[in-house]
């Protein structure tokens, strides 16, 4: 059910009508507003808030602005009128059914006319666009002509500078003069003809050589940047991991070539966990894993150490691992798979997801009856049972 808002303020002047809705927590989700010329609706669940005017308003000059817990509104009249209420009084549930379609239907209208000369916005600058693009390649091809064929442009200069002196000629020679003065001959002098700038070929630098820049960094067990003023602090912390990794009964860096082999290092941490040395288990796992990551018995085992160890998050990812190794599932491999299924679900039981791990024991007791299962099932059903 939607919480109807009820903490509304509204003041009005001359030509507007101001709306505060506040909202009794801070909005989380995202608000729905909806106005039309006689009703306005916000929604952000579950929170809901409708109001059916008195009056019309423009809805194009009217304004809203929101804020973390408030809504305000800034409705614009239509008529300068004094309205006696925001909301119209003695409205039945069918005329507010009625105006909410109307208003549905005019801001449908309004989106398709908007649409509309939006589109005729478009095909008009697109026609617009068209219209300079052809003058503009109009200019440029008459440019690009005059550049390629200069003999043209010079000899229309030459036609023109002739025209010119043909027209002083005919004034010099009909001069107004006395009888007695004789006539002036003009000599005609064309002008000189200029020969088009010869282009200079300049040789050009070759292309240079692409070659890869090698960049090598210097190990480091930190993600910071090395300081000065933070050697010693590194260096001592270094040295305490190292004097834990041996306290535990393994170190990586005291290994023997001998002894760098994932069977060796599985055996190894059998006998950790035999010993019940949980970590020196651990550790010895995960060292066989960074060397082969496709020995499902090493995440099987290692996730034994960690249930041992209380670390359950860690045994159901490793079951998880095991379980996707064990492909394709076949007899060969059906006990490893009921045994992966039971211990994950064990760690999840233990992590207090009971439905989960239910899930995870019934499906191992499907592969392959056994009693045990069956009485761990029971048990996590009566929790589940219990819990519910």
């Amino acid at each position: 059910m939607p919480i109807l808002l009820k903490d509304v303020k509204w003041t009005q002047t001359e030509g507007e009508i101001n709306v505060d809705l506040k909202f009794s927590s801070k909005l989380t989700k995202p608000v729905d507003i909806f106005t039309s010329k006689h009703y306005i609706k916000v929604s952000s669940p579950p929170y809901l808030w409708e109001a059916f005017l008195s009056h019309e308003i423009d809805t194009d000059e009217s304004r809203c602005q929101l804020s973390a817990s408030l809504v305000q509104f800034s409705l614009k009249k239509c008529e300068s009128i004094h309205w006696e209420s925001l909301e119209k009084l003695q409205i039945d549930n069918g005329a507010k059914a009625q105006i909410r379609e109307e208003a549905v239907k005019e801001k449908q209208e309004s989106i398709k006319k908007k649409q509309k000369e939006t589109i005729k916005y478009k095909e008009a600058k697109k026609r617009e666009e068209i219209v300079n693009s052809t003058s503009r390649d109009a200019k440029t091809r008459e440019d690009y002509q005059k550049i390629v064929n200069p003999k043209k442009v010079i000899e229309e200069t030459l036609s023109s500078k002739i025209e010119e002196t043909k027209i002083t000629e005919k004034v010099v020679e009909n001069p107004v003069e006395s009888p007695k003065e004789e006539k002036k001959k003009v000599e005609i002098v064309p002008p000189p003809i200029r020969k088009p700038p010869v282009e200079v070929k300049k040789d050009l630098p070759g292309i240079r050589k692409t070659s890869n820049i090698s960049i090598s960094f210097s190990n480091r067990n930190f993600i910071t940047p090395k300081r000065e003023s933070q050697e010693d602090e590194e260096r001592e912390w270094l040295l305490k991991q190292k004097d834990v990794r041996k306290a535990i009964g393994f170190d990586e860096e005291d290994l023997r070539p001998e002894e760098r082999n994932p069977h060796w290092l599985k055996e190894k941490g059998d006998h950790f966990y035999q010993q019940g040395n949980f970590l020196g288990a651990i550790s010895a796992y995960s060292t066989a894993i960074r060397m082969t990551d496709q020995y499902w018995e090493l995440f099987m085992n290692r996730a034994a150490a960690h249930f041992s160890a209380e670390n359950f998050q860690k045994c159901a990812e490793d079951c998880s691992r095991a379980y996707d190794l064990l492909t394709p599932p076949c007899e060969a491999n059906l006990q490893a798979r009921q045994n992966c299924l039971a211990r994950r679900g064990a760690a999840l039981a233990r992590m207090g997801l009971i439905r989960q791990g239910y899930e995870e024991v019934v499906a191992a007791l499907k592969l392959k009856y056994d009693k045990q299962l069956e009485r761990d099932a029971e048990m996590l059903r009566c929790k589940l049972q219990n819990s519910e």
